[in-house]
């Protein structure tokens, strides 16, 4: 098509064209058979595409598809969930090998500042070593008058 308004014919037929351009363009398809020609062709599609038959969608086409999705999801998470206690595992295996098998020792006079707390945490009344009060033995010995002031 050799005309100047061949690039109009879609926007004329689809409307995209302004009051003014298709006032226009009306004039010219009584002059321009090319242009008249592909408007119709235009037309003769778009009334075949409107007669041909639409497939049908299967009944249960909806319910499959919800079903994959689902499916898909749950695999997914079954993955990740199994990656997570691999993961997990691992972790637990590296600290139970680099866990020190026994305690480096236990300082001079540090034994005795224990016995002082577990005899403060299991019998608040018992007699306590002459020695200052660490913290711990402070907080043992106010979590037990705690426990005796409820009784």
């Amino acid at each position: 098509m050799n005309c100047v308004f061949a690039d109009k014919v879609e926007a004329y037929r689809d409307n995209e064209l302004s009051p003014e351009q298709r006032a226009a363009f009306a004039r010219h398809l009584g002059q321009c058979a090319d242009c008249a020609r592909e408007i119709e062709a235009f037309d003769a599609l778009s009334q075949r595409l409107r007669a041909t038959p639409r497939a049908a969608m299967p009944d249960d086409l909806v319910e499959r598809i919800i079903e994959r999705h689902q499916e898909r999801g749950e695999r997914g998470l079954r993955r990740i969930t199994g990656w997570m206690s691999a993961a997990a595992a691992g972790v637990l295996v590296a600290s139970l090998v680099g866990w020190p098998r026994e305690s480096p020792g236990i300082a001079a006079g540090s034994v005795e500042k224990v016995k002082n707390w577990e005899l403060v945490a299991t019998n608040p009344s018992a007699p306590i070593a002459a020695e200052p009060q660490n913290e711990l033995v402070q907080v043992a010995q106010w979590m037990a008058d705690g426990l005796m002031s409820e009784r």
